[in-house]
């Protein structure tokens, strides 16, 4: 269970609530009173229900530790992927193994 507490503005999809407050039970249901659990601090942020990040590239999970494609400027990273691409080739075998590397990472964006 968890408390989001502090927000700046709490958007339930229908109402603006400043400097709202809300809960999730155990079930996914939503109220506004706190519920035991954690707390989350949402200073400065905005709540919005249903924004999702979906978007992943997932293939890159496969070459994460190619060497020469980590801190590197997007100029020279694009051409040593594509390179990396060309020689191993693309499929959905290499797609499917990514994908246990790639969600994870998912869960842990910044």
């Amino acid at each position: 269970m968890l408390t989001v507490r502090g927000a700046e503005l709490v958007w339930t999809g229908e109402t603006e609530r400043p400097g709202g407050e809300l809960a999730c039970d155990r079930d996914g249901l939503v109220s506004a009173a706190p519920v035991d659990g954690d707390v989350l601090d949402a200073s400065g942020c905005v709540v919005t229900p249903g924004l999702v990040d979906a978007h992943h590239h997932l293939l890159q999970s496969a070459f994460r530790t190619l060497p020469g494609t980590r801190g590197v400027p997007m100029r020279e990273w694009l051409p040593r992927m594509a390179s990396a691409y060309g020689a191993h080739g693309v499929d959905a075998e290499l797609a499917h193994r990514a994908r246990p590397w790639g969600w994870p990472s998912r869960c842990c964006p910044g």
